[in-house]
């Protein structure tokens, strides 16, 4: 099974390693596409959805942030489970529907930097400190003060040099390096995805 995972930021290069891990059925090829923003990854989609079939996919992923989605203005009163989907319906209306059977779309909440506090070990090491604080639900951490912004902080009072958080330098590093179990026990986004990922590569 050979499925294409398109992802919205530079940051989610660093989920080779970790869904690797995570899925780990033989046979399985994830092969992932990053781009520069959500924009970017909605700009033809169709077509490049209908490529990557053409050239061999059996399904296409498209995994994006909840935080910046272009959200239209009356759907920001809603409860979190209906505005993420409609965030998963306008992702794939924006899709053939010949090709939509083919195509899963998978919402982070909010953001990829959620699944790094999932793992506090891997994050105190990369500080090079003890003691870290543990978050048992890092997807509830919310765009007033979302994930990447929660590094941001820490990294500048607790890293060695007190320097800032890097989102792709950083970010991919850590993404390699945390524990799979624990982002799938703490981040529900991440283990449908995952459960996902397994279903197709099971088929």
């Amino acid at each position: 099974m050979r499925i294409k995972l398109f992802c919205e930021g530079k940051t989610e290069q660093g989920l080779r390693v970790l869904l690797n891990k995570a899925v780990a059925v033989s046979g399985c090829s994830i092969q992932i596409k990053t781009y520069k923003g959500i924009g970017a990854l909605l700009r033809g989609l169709d077509r490049r959805i209908a490529f990557e079939l053409l050239s061999g996919a059996q399904v296409v992923f498209c995994l994006v942030d909840y935080y910046h989605y272009p959200f239209q203005d009356s759907r920001k009163n809603q409860r979190l489970e209906q505005r993420l989907a409609a965030i998963k319906s306008d992702v794939i209306q924006q899709i053939d529907k010949s090709r939509r059977p083919k195509v899963r779309c998978h919402v982070v909440v909010h953001e990829i930097e959620a699944w790094i506090l999932a793992d506090e070990q891997a994050l105190a090491q990369k500080l090079k400190i003890k003691n870290l604080a543990k978050w048992e639900q890092p997807e509830t951490i919310n765009d007033v003060n979302h994930p990447a912004k929660v590094l941001q902080k820490l990294f500048r009072a607790r890293s060695p040099l007190k320097r800032s958080y890097d989102k792709y330098n950083d970010g991919v590093d850590l993404l390699q390096k945390i524990d799979w179990q624990e982002v799938y026990a703490k981040c529900p986004a991440f283990k449908q995805l995952v459960d996902d990922l397994r279903s197709c590569c099971r088929q």
